[in-house]
């Protein structure tokens, strides 16, 4: 399918991971980086396999060399204390842009040659809705030529 025609939407389930520093430490006198997120590699593996799954399904290539417009939604756990009527609303960690970065990461290589070619993100950090599995809501799209300043 021809770039102009690229749209995707898809949900990973599981409970996204944010992506933040490294930690460094040497091992056999080589300095070695890690991802201090536990779960990450497994999340991000999980996420690109299952935008994948979903871009064959759709017919959809990667996006070589365009602007790309991306919005998610990231649906986190409940805590138990939460009252079914509580607000999904939500300011504890993990930051917003460590959960991005994680996501642009994991797609990087799947849906577009580079994270530099985003130029738009819209993104949201809720908790579930009652009922409603852990999971980021990703939809991929070229960005627009009227993309102004606000």
């Amino acid at each position: 399918m021809k770039h102009k025609d690229f749209f995707l939407q898809v949900t990973a389930d599981g409970v996204p991971r944010p992506q933040g520093s490294k930690k460094a430490f040497v091992r056999g006198g080589k300095a070695v980086l890690v991802e201090q997120s536990e779960g990450l590699k497994e999340w991000r593996e999980h996420v690109a396999s299952s935008v994948s799954t979903h871009m064959q399904y759709q017919g959809l290539e990667m996006i070589e060399n365009a602007p790309v417009e991306v919005r998610l939604v990231f649906a986190m756990p409940r805590t138990k204390a939460m009252k079914p009527t509580d607000p999904l609303t939500m300011i504890q960690r993990p930051d917003i842009d460590k959960l991005e970065r994680g996501i642009l990461d994991a797609i990087t290589g799947v849906v577009f040659k580079d994270d530099s070619q985003v130029c738009v993100v819209h993104k949201v950090k809720r908790r579930c809705a009652p009922g409603e599995p852990p999971n980021v809501f990703i939809e991929v799209e070229l960005a627009k030529d009227q993309v102004t300043a606000w």
